[in-house]
């Protein structure tokens, strides 16, 4: 079945990521590689944010690891993963699963990780292989047109181009010192 397929490709891309975050720091999290990156930050209130403009600058600006976890866990500013998620596969939302906030600490981003995983995993269960091949209707704005299994294909390459780039932001902290002393 397609459905398992793509349960299989998002359950593996989403624990890889997992698996290398391991030992995440909170100033490797927050590490700016170049001046002027985007990053997380604390906000005017209690909660964080993080940097974002539609359309994007151009040339695109270098993120930080928070950033990165942030944009494929949390969402669109003033949206979750999960009002945009559901909806586009033909889900109704889910009013038990929680409002995430701009994690803060590395610990926080990756239980959020986890429970983004978790709750794909879930999504896609629901559904059905006629259902993914369905179009994403009005819901989906400009892809419209475009097949719910395009959808979950477009979120899974998320989080393995995110998850390959946070894999080399981390190898470059690691090294970070050594480039600096040359």
């Amino acid at each position: 079945m397609l459905r398992d397929e793509l349960v299989g490709l998002s359950d593996y891309a989403w624990q890889r990521l997992i698996d290398r975050l391991g030992g995440l720091t909170d100033e490797e999290y927050l590490w700016e590689p170049v001046p002027d990156c985007w990053t997380v930050r604390p906000g005017p209130d209690v909660t964080w944010t993080w940097d974002f403009a539609w359309p994007e600058p151009q040339p695109q600006p270098i993120t930080t690891i928070a950033w990165r976890l942030t944009h494929i866990t949390v969402g669109t500013v003033g949206r979750s993963m999960d009002d945009r998620f559901r909806p586009w596969i033909g889900l109704a939302p889910r009013s038990d699963r929680p409002h995430r906030d701009v994690p803060s600490t590395a610990e926080l981003a990756l239980e959020v990780v986890k429970a983004t995983m978790t709750e794909r995993h879930e999504d896609l269960m629901e559904v059905t292989d006629a259902h993914l091949w369905a179009k994403i209707g009005p819901v989906g704005g400009p892809y419209a047109d475009s097949t719910r299994v395009a959808w979950v294909l477009h979120v899974i390459d998320e989080v393995i181009h995110h998850g390959a780039e946070i894999a080399l932001l981390r190898d470059l902290y690691l090294r970070a010192g050594e480039l600096n002393s040359q």
